[in-house]
């Protein structure tokens, strides 16, 4: 139960992230039933994300229209990915201080560092540039008027990312609240495991090692 709880949490926080980037008020319990719904759809079929996303901007379609619900998607999951790399180096710098970690091993945390910290740098680069990459990759794949609409949700996904300062804090909170979330599902599988603290997995890792 106390790890199906820290899920829930973990799915409340990104589906609320999401309706605070909306234009309209989309309940929270529609968009949370989307987002789940959305998941099975990804995690059934091979197109994952491609099949996913689209699927829950779709199922919120009676409140928001789709594009929309989309574009808020799409600023949710860059934001979200952000949070990941600053969950990744906070990961890093917790490995190397509290573990003694062999010298491959800190060069490729190292590496990792390196190629989230180019992530970061990307990721401002894209707000403050708002460059229209998809559209100009698909530009000479696809028809004029579907281009057109994907310049205009590149368009709007920016203005999400920007011109909401307050509600970007809310989404904010919401990642943090996700990964913390994400780390209390871990400890309390390992403690039911039987790993009751750091010195015991620590231990069983050694012992592996031999």
């Amino acid at each position: 139960a106390l790890i199906l709880a820290a899920t829930l949490v973990r799915q409340l926080s990104r589906t609320y992230a999401w309706t605070r980037l909306m234009d309209a008020g989309v309940p929270l319990w529609t968009a949370f039933s989307a987002t789940m719904s959305g998941d099975a759809i990804g995690n059934l079929t091979p197109l994952s994300l491609l099949a996913s996303e689209p699927a829950k901007a779709m199922f919120v379609r009676e409140h928001l229209p789709p594009p929309r619900a989309l574009a808020a998607l799409a600023a949710e999951n860059f934001i979200y990915s952000l949070s990941v790399v600053a969950a990744v180096l906070t990961g890093v710098v917790v490995l190397f201080l509290r573990f003694a970690v062999p010298d491959v091993l800190r060069f490729a945390s190292l590496g990792i560092v390196g190629g989230m910290a180019a992530v970061l740098v990307l990721a401002l680069w894209l707000i403050a540039r708002e460059p229209a990459l998809v559209s100009a990759t698909l530009g000479r794949f696809v028809s004029a008027s579907l281009l057109e609409k994907i310049r205009d949700l590149e368009t709007t996904t920016y203005g999400f990312v920007r011109a909401r300062p307050g509600r970007l804090a809310a989404v904010i909170a919401c990642e943090i609240t996700f990964h913390t979330a994400s780390i209390a599902e871990a400890w309390i599988t390992l403690y039911f495991l039987g790993h009751n603290s750091i010195a015991d997995r620590k231990s069983t890792r050694l012992n592996s090692s031999h």
